[in-house]
């Protein structure tokens, strides 16, 4: 089954559905951003931020950081 489906679902019942809670505030992307603009690599400040690369990536996309092409590919 979809996941669309499951949650069109949940609606139509009336079953609130929780939150997802942001992983990093606006002070912690900057702090990132930073520190991947000085050059480290994405998947090196996602770790000095205990988050994953994609969620990282994620959060720059929505404050308009810039990602690097992955080198060697």
């Amino acid at each position: 089954m979809n996941r669309t489906t499951i949650i069109t679902h949940l609606d139509r019942a009336g079953i609130e559905r929780r939150r997802v809670a942001r992983k990093m505030s606006d002070n912690t992307v900057a702090g990132a951003a930073k520190r991947y603009s000085e050059g480290a690599p994405l998947a090196v400040v996602a770790n000095e931020f205990d988050v994953h690369a994609r969620t990282l990536a994620r959060e720059f996309r929505q404050a308009g950081v810039s990602i690097r092409p992955r080198r060697g590919r």
